[in-house]
């Protein structure tokens, strides 16, 4: 079962189940958290954000949900990105990129 978390210090939700090895997902507003997820969950630990409107473009949507990410302490992770949120993955991907 997914949780819902607060990031305080990006200030944005996300959803969390699961244990081990962590998977990032970012969607659109309106998939949260999916059967796929839940399958995912049973053997990784999930963090779904939702890239919603007020978010603005997929880069500043990237830096939030990579500074909610590293305030949690969380070094190495996988990335997903669903429907709208495919574009913020794949610019959280290079931001990343360019500070590891």
């Amino acid at each position: 079962m997914f949780a819902q978390r607060w990031a305080s210090e990006s200030g944005l939700y996300y959803w969390e189940s699961g244990s081990g090895e962590t998977i990032v997902a970012i969607t659109d507003g309106e998939q949260l958290p999916t059967r796929a997820h839940a399958l995912l969950a049973e053997r990784r630990r999930v963090m779904v954000f939702a890239m919603t409107a007020d978010l603005g473009r997929p880069q500043e949507t990237a830096g939030r949900i990579g500074a909610a990410v590293a305030a949690l302490a969380i070094e190495h992770f996988d990335l997903m990105g669903e429907g709208a949120g495919a574009a913020a993955a794949k610019k959280a991907a290079s931001i990343r990129r360019i500070y590891l």
